[in-house]
């Protein structure tokens, strides 16, 4: 599977832009939907790359940020999450884009 390091990109802008203070609650709902759901897809793709450090780091963020069962952290921590988990996906993003995927060995047809 191609790494598209776009959804990283995005989620981190978004990450970003939870720093600012007077947002309302319901950015903060779809901000958790949209983590949540990249850091499942970056999990599969260090899954696939077999980057085990990569893929427990997304799944402990998708534990974070689920939007089912919530964990609850005051603002100041938040932020400060939101600002280290933002980091963290711009890096992925640059990682991923470099590192190729895992080619699959070669299969031979009967002769």
């Amino acid at each position: 599977m191609r790494a598209y390091p776009v959804p990283l990109a995005v989620a981190s802008a978004a990450l970003f832009c939870a720093l600012v203070p007077s947002l309302p609650y319901g950015y903060f709902q779809l901000l958790r939907i949209l983590v949540c759901g990249v850091s499942c897809y970056g999990a599969l793709i260090a899954m696939e790359r077999e980057n085990t450090t990569w893929m427990w780091l997304f799944i402990c963020i998708t534990v974070l940020f689920n939007p089912i069962i919530k964990i609850h952290f005051d603002r100041e921590i938040w932020q400060v999450i939101d600002a280290a988990v933002g980091l963290l996906y711009g890096v992925a993003a640059v990682l991923f884009r470099k590192t190729p995927a895992p080619s699959l060995p070669a299969t031979q047809s009967p002769s």
